[in-house]
């Protein structure tokens, strides 16, 4: 193999792992892939440490016409085992400590270590988000979705502050959506150890609730972040110059190897023996 083909290789290898690089930053948590549209089910959620339970009751109608029977007999002991929905004590399951009603998946309901705290993400876009459409949302449909609550903070049972989808993006526009939801969650985490609740939003944003104090902060995350965007700017241009860098050293070691390699041929020509032989 000679060195100018080793330098394509070399910078080609280069210039390929930065745009895998890029490739994985920007990568976000996509559809899940399920078969089916998920429906509202009744569900028992044990807080990080199982001092409590969160509890939701689903719809009656949904859960009759289950054909899942695991899922169905958990949501019928859930039913029978617990009073309302709410948080109870684990172990307790006469009444709760504090009534919650409405509805969200077991994934998008967070309870804090000490039980005193709930913070729900709201919305409906968990039915259809593992089927994105290319065609967007009316723009009634889309303004609707923007004004409904996305967060919710539940501080003893009490609605203690309530945020709308609009307050939580940037970029509506670069949000995917369904044929019937604008999906715009990319995962969520709670901290039990400093009562910080983080979101992440299809448009880069990453969201820090405060559980003690209510306060909510903004960033951006990925791509958006203004570092992350220099960075990877910055190491796409060192990569460019260390491949040209590369390319431009395999073309000079392949012209001078060939410069010497026919300067030796001639040397060794026919004519050139003559005109050695030809001088007195």
């Amino acid at each position: 193999m000679t060195r100018f083909k080793l330098g394509l290789i070399i910078a080609t290898v280069l210039v390929t792992f930065v745009f895998l690089v890029i490739a994985w930053t920007v990568k976000r948590p996509g559809s899940s892939g399920n078969a089916t549209i998920p429906e509202p089910v009744s569900y028992a959620k044990p807080s990080p440490d199982g001092r409590f339970v969160l509890v939701a009751f689903g719809e009656p109608d949904v859960e009759a016409k289950l054909t899942d029977a695991m899922l169905k007999a958990s949501a019928t002991s859930v039913r029978s085992t617990y009073a309302k929905p709410g948080l109870y004590r684990s172990g307790e399951t006469a009444a709760p400590i504090f009534e919650l009603s409405g509805y969200a998946p077991d994934d998008s309901v967070f309870v804090s270590a000490d039980g005193r705290h709930v913070v729900r993400v709201e919305g409906e876009w968990w039915k259809t988000k593992a089927y994105p459409a290319g065609k967007r949302l009316s723009a009634e449909r889309e303004a609707e979705q923007l004004q409904a609550p996305a967060l919710s903070w539940y501080a003893d049972g009490v609605l203690a502050g309530q945020w709308k989808l609009n307050e939580l993006i940037d970029r509506p526009g670069e949000l995917p959506h369904s044929p019937d939801h604008i999906l715009w969650p990319a995962g969520a985490v709670l901290n039990a150890s400093t009562n910080q609740f983080h979101l992440f939003t299809q448009d880069s944003n990453k969201i820090t609730l405060d559980l003690t104090t209510g306060v909510l902060s903004k960033s951006k995350t990925g791509l958006g972040n203004p570092i992350a965007q220099w960075t990877i700017g910055i190491a796409i241009g060192l990569t460019l110059l260390l491949a040209a860098a590369v390319g431009w050293w395999a073309w000079r070691t392949r012209k001078t190897v060939n410069a010497a390699s026919r300067a030796t041929k001639d040397s060794a020509s026919p004519e050139a023996e003559t005109r050695r032989t030809a001088v007195p």
